[in-house]
């Protein structure tokens, strides 16, 4: 019946409504300021009424409903029924002398007799009226978002905690980092680039606080930072006094470990040993270079995910040891790091253990520009229970994700650290295809990967729920595959293969000043 079809097309629509925005970036309410938000509460606050008085009456008018005596017109298969309506009891609808069948009548002509078939109209029609109304509110929020988010945006707590990881004291970190929010939002709104925004609050910053200073990305105690120095001046001539001493000395044996790599086990102690007598060995868990001032190894190390490890050994009568690291752990994703940010140039490809960065204003590999480059990550990824997980992605500057051959967030765009996420059903043990496509413009550039489900607290994705292999993995090798020609990669396959960073073909990212601005960057 027609009324079936109606309500069948109206489920349609709402879902429809409800999934739009869906495949576009989401911009939250915690990525706007305290400024931006109240600015959002406003002009939400001013958006007209939802008017269901007027859907009421649209509905009675379209869809009337006679009363008994009423002179009517009724056209059936049978023919025309002219006269007074009597009574309609769900089989014939008696017009005059005559008893039209149910059967004969059309849905929309019957809705005018019976009082159930009507409501259904009406009320199909109200709720119709109310899902446009709402679907023109969701664009009207949408669009007020992108518009508030270019000059309101939060700092982000990841860009917080990066620029005062620096300072020590936990009481005065947390004043700096309250401060300097302040001040942030105080500021606002953004005229021009957020990255010059932030130089000139950096410089505002100072100013009020002389006694810090900015160094290395981060905000450090200017008293702190030359004790360090001295420090290490001291550590350094005295290295030197040492070597000068015992040049003629043989070198400690280099420090081993077991296991060397391998698939890592979270909780499996990590052993180091030195075939040197009376040798004290020295480690770090943060890749630096080991010193005689780093941790004393004195017990296996229980290391609660995958961490490179390096040790060296010192020994009073010999010369120090060369330094050693662990072997590369099982699992991860295989990354590819592109000289330009459209997925080409010099490319550097290794296995990452997962996806938790945050390079600041520092280039993402050695021998990559710190802007305009681009990764990609690929491989699959097995959750070990079956669960309703939901996945965070935090991105500067444009971001996509695909998991298996849906793309589940898409937040291509110039943009400072977004936070992103979406929810789906994961089996346990199941393989599923998953490929990270970041892009950087200029400035701060981070990605983050993280999960969480109802049974599990958000963590980043760990290294033993990846593997380096997959459909993605080999859509890249083939994207990365070149050939020496004078000196130089030739990157054979670059011409013909679909840019692994595309959706729907597009891989040039909007960046803030559009085409012109684009041009003024040369991106290649």
């Amino acid at each position: 019946m027609k009324i079936k079809n109606a309500i069948f097309i109206l489920s349609v629509i709402v879902f429809l409504i409800s999934v739009g925005s869906y495949a576009g970036p989401v911009i939250t309410l915690k990525n706007l300021s305290e400024p931006g938000l109240k600015i959002y509460n406003e002009k939400m606050s001013a958006y007209p009424v939802m008017d269901t008085a007027k859907f009421d009456a649209e509905a009675e008018v379209k869809f009337p409903l006679y009363k008994e005596g009423d002179e009517v017109t009724l056209n059936s298969i049978r023919g025309v029924a002219k006269g007074k309506f009597y009574s309609f009891d769900g089989k014939y609808i008696k017009i005059g002398s005559t008893n039209v069948p149910v059967i004969d009548v059309d849905s929309t002509s019957l809705s005018k007799f019976s009082k159930d078939e009507n409501k259904k109209l009406r009320t199909l029609h109200v709720k119709l009226g109310k899902d446009n109304y709402n679907a023109k509110k969701l664009e009207f929020r949408e669009k007020l978002l992108e518009e508030i988010i270019t000059q309101y945006p939060a700092i982000n707590e990841v860009e917080i905690t990066r620029l005062f990881k620096g300072i020590a004291d936990k009481d005065a970190k947390a004043r700096y980092s309250e401060s300097f929010k302040t001040m942030y939002e105080t500021g606002l709104p953004i005229k021009g680039l957020r990255d010059d925004y932030m130089k000139q609050l950096s410089g505002e910053f100072l100013k009020k606080y002389t006694e810090l200073v900015f160094d290395e990305d981060e905000y450090v105690l200017k008293a702190e930072k030359v004790a360090l120095e001295k420090k290490a001046i001291e550590v350094e001539e005295r290295r030197q006094a040492k070597l000068k001493e015992r040049f003629l000395q043989p070198r400690t044996a280099t420090p081993f470990f077991s296991p060397d790599g391998g698939m890592f086990e979270p909780g499996k102690p990590v052993k180091i040993t030195c075939s040197t007598e009376t040798a004290e060995i020295r480690y770090t868990l943060d890749g630096s270079e080991p010193s005689e001032d780093s941790t004393l190894y004195s017990e296996p190390i229980t290391l609660p995910r995958p961490l490179a490890v390096k040790a060296k050994a010192f020994h009073k009568e010999f010369n120090d040891s060369d330094t050693a690291e662990t072997g590369s752990w099982a699992g991860g994703l295989y990354a590819s790091y592109f000289e330009w940010m459209t997925f080409r140039g010099k490319t550097i490809e290794k296995v990452d253990t997962c996806l938790n960065f945050d390079w600041g204003s520092k280039a993402p590999a050695d021998g990559l520009p710190a802007d305009l480059c681009s990764m990609i990550w690929a491989g699959q990824i097995a959750p070990k229970t079956s669960e309703t997980y939901t996945i965070y992605l935090t991105a500067d500057d444009g971001a996509r994700m695909w998991l298996g051959d849906r793309l589940l967030i898409d937040a291509w765009k110039e943009q400072a650290p977004t936070d992103y996420e979406a929810t789906i059903l994961l089996e346990a043990g199941k393989k599923y295809d998953i490929k990270v496509a970041l892009t950087e413009v200029m400035g701060q550039v981070c990605v983050k990967l993280l999960w969480s489900n109802p049974k599990l607290k958000k963590e980043a994705i760990p290294q033993d729920c990846f593997v380096p292999e997959g459909k993605y993995v080999n859509e890249l090798k083939s994207w990365n595959k070149f050939e020496m020609k004078n000196g130089q990669p030739d990157y054979v396959n670059r011409a013909k293969n679909k840019n692994p960073g595309s959706y729907m073909d597009i891989y040039k990212l909007p960046v803030q000043g559009g085409q012109q601005r684009w041009e003024k960057l040369k991106i290649k």
